[in-house]
C-alpha cells in the first residue's frame, strides 16, 4: 500500500511539473507577443494611370522587403504594418492617400512613384513631420535646400543627366546631342540638368523636344530633330514613349543612338522590345541601375549579392521578374526605412527622420547615402550603361 502512495505521489509530482513548464512557456509566449509592437507605415503607389507599370512593381517590391524584415525580426520586437494606396501617378490624389495614411496612425511614407508626386508629399511629409522615402526624384536643387521629412530612393537630376552623358561619349566622334523629353515635373528637371552639363562635355544640344505622357506619336518631334542631325539623341521619360520613338526613328530612317534615361525604361525590356521592334533595338542604350542588368552584371559589382537575392524572391513571390527599376527602388527603400526605425530606437517620426538623416545603407541600387543637405540615396556612380541583346537588357556599352 505504500509502495503504491509513493508511486502516486511521484505521478502527481511529474503531472505537476509538466504543467508548470507548460505554464511557464506560455507566459514567457506571452511575454514576447507583449513585448512585440506594430509600426503603421503608409505605402503609396501608382498602381493605375500612366506609370502603373512602375507602380505595381514598387508595391510589390516593398511588400517583399516587409515580409523579410518582419521574418527576420530586423527591427526587433517591431512588425510593419503596411497601408497599400494607390496614388495613381497624381499629385493631388498622392496627398489625399499620404493624408490618409498619416490618419490612420502611419508613422512614416514610402513612396509615391512620381517625380510630382514626391514634390506635392514633401510639404505635407515636412507640415506634419511625417518622413517619406520617395521612388520618385525630389525637387530640382535637392543638395541646397532638401525638405526636411522628404527622401528618395532615386537619383538626383544632375547625377541622373551625367549618367546619360557618359553612356554617350563612351562612343566615337560624339560632338552633339538632341533631346526629347516629358513636359513633366521629372522630364523637365534631366532635360534642364543635361544643357546645363552638355558644354562641360564638349558636347552641343541641338534640339530639345517635349512631348506629353501619353503621347502616340514623336513623328513631329522627331521630323524636327532629324534636320538638327544630331550624333545621339537623349530620351528622358517613362511610359512607353522611349519605346515609340525607338520605333519612329528607324521609320524615319535615323540612325543615331538613342540613350534612354535611368528613370525611363520602367515597362521592362520584352514590351519594350515588342513596341519598338527587332529592328529598332541595336541603336538603343540605356543608363541602367543595376537591378536592371541584374543577371549580366559582373561578380565584383557590391550589388551582385543582394541582386541574385532578392530578384529571385520577388519570381517567387510574384511569378515573374521585376519589369524595371522599381522593385528594387521600392525595395531598398524599405529595408532603408526599417535601418533608420532600427537605429532610432524609437517610433517617433521626429526620431526616425533624424536616423535617415545618417543613413549609409548597402542596397540593391546603390549605397543609399542621406545627409541633413542630400535626400537622394543614389548618385551618377550607381548607374552603368546597358544595351539591347537578342531583346534583353544586357549589361555595357
Amino acid at each position: 500500500m505504500e509502495g503504491r502512495t509513493m508511486k502516486h505521489a511521484r505521478a502527481l509530482g511529474g503531472t505537476a511539473a509538466v504543467f508548470a513548464g507548460l505554464l511557464l512557456l506560455t507566459a514567457a509566449h506571452r511575454a514576447v507577443a507583449a513585448e512585440t509592437k506594430t509600426v503603421t507605415i503608409g505605402l503609396l503607389a501608382s498602381l493605375s494611370g500612366y506609370v502603373a507599370s512602375y507602380g505595381t512593381d514598387e508595391r510589390d517590391g516593398a511588400l517583399l522587403a516587409i515580409d523579410e524584415i518582419n521574418k527576420s525580426n530586423a527591427i526587433p520586437g517591431i512588425k510593419i504594418k503596411p497601408i497599400v494606396l494607390d496614388d495613381k501617378g497624381d499629385p493631388t490624389a498622392t496627398v489625399e492617400a499620404a493624408q490618409q495614411a498619416i490618419d490612420q496612425g502611419a508613422v512614416a511614407i514610402l513612396g509615391p512613384t512620381t517625380t510630382a508626386g514626391t514634390a506635392a508629399l514633401a510639404s505635407i511629409a515636412t507640415a506634419r513631420q511625417v518622413p517619406e522615402v520617395s521612388f520618385g526624384l525630389l525637387t530640382a536643387k535637392p543638395h541646397e535646400n532638401p525638405p526636411a521629412y522628404a527622401y528618395s530612393l532615386s537619383i538626383e537630376p544632375k547625377d541622373e543627366a551625367l549618367g546619360d552623358l557618359n553612356v554617350a561619349l563612351e562612343h566615337k566622334n560624339v560632338k552633339s546631342v538632341a533631346i526629347t523629353y516629358d513636359s513633366n515635373a521629372y522630364g523637365q528637371l534631366i532635360s534642364d540638368a543635361l544643357k546645363q552639363d552638355a558644354p562641360a562635355k564638349g558636347l552641343q544640344v541641338v534640339a530639345a523636344e517635349a512631348f506629353k505622357s501619353t503621347s502616340t506619336d514623336m513623328t513631329p518631334q522627331l521630323t524636327a530633330i532629324r534636320s538638327a542631325n544630331p550624333d545621339v539623341i537623349l530620351d528622358i521619360g517613362g511610359g512607353t514613349t522611349p519605346a515609340l520613338i525607338a520605333r519612329q526613328m528607324y521609320e524615319l530612317g535615323m540612325h543615331q543612338l538613342l540613350v534612354v534615361s535611368a528613370v525611363s525604361f520602367g515597362i521592362g525590356d520584352a514590351k519594350f522590345a515588342q513596341i519598338a521592334g527587332p529592328n529598332a533595338l541595336s541603336n538603343v542604350r540605356h543608363t541602367a541601375f543595376a537591378e536592371e542588368v541584374w543577371n549580366t552584371l559582373p561578380k565584383s559589382d557590391p550589388r551582385y549579392a543582394k541582386l541574385h537575392a532578392m530578384i529571385p524572391a520577388f519570381h517567387k513571390a510574384y511569378g515573374h521578374d521585376p519589369n524595371g527599376y522599381g522593385a528594387a527602388a521600392a525595395y531598398d527603400a524599405t529595408w532603408v526605412l526599417a535601418d533608420a526605425i532600427k537605429r532610432a530606437g524609437s517610433l517617433d517620426p521626429k526620431k526616425i527622420q533624424a536616423a535617415l538623416d545618417q543613413t549609409k545603407y548597402q542596397g540593391t541600387l546603390c549605397l543609399a547615402r542621406f545627409t541633413p543637405s542630400s535626400h537622394s540615396a543614389c548618385h551618377s556612380d550607381s548607374l552603368v550603361a546597358s544595351k539591347m541583346v537578342n531583346g534583353k537588357l544586357t549589361y555595357g556599352n
